[in-house]
């Protein structure tokens, strides 16, 4: 079992599987939390992965730009949940996109 620094068991430390994978310009990736695939109806159906995937893969086909993805997909996940979260949900898409301007997210050095 794993220990924290006091010697005691640990239940926090999870293990995780790391893939790599080579990505090509115009790719996207989608990183989300439990709360998005979890979150369910009154009536207790979930989202779901099989979902969230079937709706990227219809919205990248459909030529749907990143940012109008996520916020369809936005309204999606509260429209499922009746408007209401109950518990986080979090949805980030990273697109490479060549050719555009270097966006930085650090303070450029005077």
């Amino acid at each position: 079992s794993d220990l924290d620094a006091e010697g005691e068991v640990d239940d926090s430390i999870v293990e995780a599987t790391v893939h790599t994978e080579q990505l090509e310009p115009g790719d996207r990736v989608l990183f989300y939390t439990d709360g998005v695939t979890e979150g369910h109806t009154t009536g207790g159906t979930p989202f779901g992965v099989e979902r969230l995937g079937q709706f990227v893969i219809e919205h990248t086909a459909a030529g749907t730009a990143a940012p109008e993805m996520m916020r369809q997909l936005n309204h999606e996940i509260m429209d499922h949940q009746s408007g209401e979260l109950r518990d986080d949900a979090t949805v980030i898409m990273v697109e490479w996109r060549p050719g555009h301007p270097r966006r930085d997210l650090t303070a450029e050095r005077t």
